[in-house]
């Protein structure tokens, strides 16, 4: 499958225009921590240089998060979606691109990926669309060149990445925050509402959510998860399916409302 390139931005040059920073958790309780088919937590076993392109997480100790944020907005055009990803050290002079990978249709490859971008070469933060989504990581590109305009069918949400003091990525959409135990955390975040808009989920759609780290921000060349190889297929190395953001709610739940709707009005 090839997915047709366009995009859209969200300029920061006009006050109006800018999208709200986000709001960081204050403390570690929200995140949901992603498994993957066993029911293990999804991680990587395997070491690779440098290290803070290196994956971290076992069945013990999760790698990858997820953080759905309401902010008391009626229309939810405040709300927040946020990403989690342990790696082993931060990245001192960084030249690297960390990645967060999403499956989100019902046919297999990789359709979008949210990246942090500092690389030397157009750093910022990147949702971009996928030009070759597999069929194995090696083979995924990424379209983060498409000219600026809105165009339905694809999306690129795109913001600079200023370094303060030499320390990568603490900016208004992303930081480094270190794990307590020698490792650090990623943490990518952007709007609900450009998310949605861009990858076309609705908050009760089922997608599938993986990590991987590279040189660049077009392409995967560095760490993969689940120990799988570069040469891997693509569609081994997603966690368990999120079943909505906010789940429907089953049928047994709206049994269950039925019979207390009855009962109330029995009671009556």
């Amino acid at each position: 499958m090839k997915l047709i390139p366009y995009s859209i931005c969200l300029s920061l040059l006009g006050i109006q225009l800018s999208p709200a920073a986000i709001v960081w958790p204050s403390s570690d309780d929200g995140w949901i921590a992603v498994t993957d088919s066993n029911g293990d937590y999804y991680g990587d076993p395997d070491d690779i240089n440098p290290a803070s392109l290196n994956m971290i997480g076992d069945e013990d100790t999760p790698m990858l998060f997820w953080q759905y944020q309401h902010m008391d907005s009626a229309e939810m055009e405040d709300d927040q979606i946020i990403f989690r990803l342990r790696v082993e050290d931060i990245a001192k002079n960084p030249q690297f691109t960390w990645q967060i990978l999403f499956n989100t249709k019902s046919e297999t490859g990789i359709d979008f990926v949210l990246e942090l971008n500092l690389s030397g070469s157009s750093d910022g933060i990147y949702l971009a669309q996928t030009l070759t989504d597999g069929p194995n990581f090696d083979d995924v590109t990424f379209d983060t060149s498409t000219p600026i305009e809105g165009q339905e069918g694809g999306y690129l949400w795109f913001t600079t990445v200023v370094l303060d003091e030499g320390e990568p990525g603490y900016e208004d959409y992303s930081r480094f925050v270190a794990t307590g135990d020698g490792n650090y955390f990623v943490d990518i975040g952007m709007s609900w509402d450009a998310f949605s808009t861009a990858t076309g989920l609705s908050l009760t759609d089922e997608f599938s959510i993986g990590a991987s780290t590279s040189a660049t921000h077009t392409s995967i060349n560095k760490d993969v998860p689940l120990g799988l190889a570069n040469t891997a297929g693509v569609n081994s190395g997603f966690g368990s399916s999120i079943n909505g953001i906010i789940p429907e709610p089953s049928a047994s739940a709206l049994i269950s409302f039925a019979l207390c709707g009855f009962i109330l009005y029995r009671k009556k």
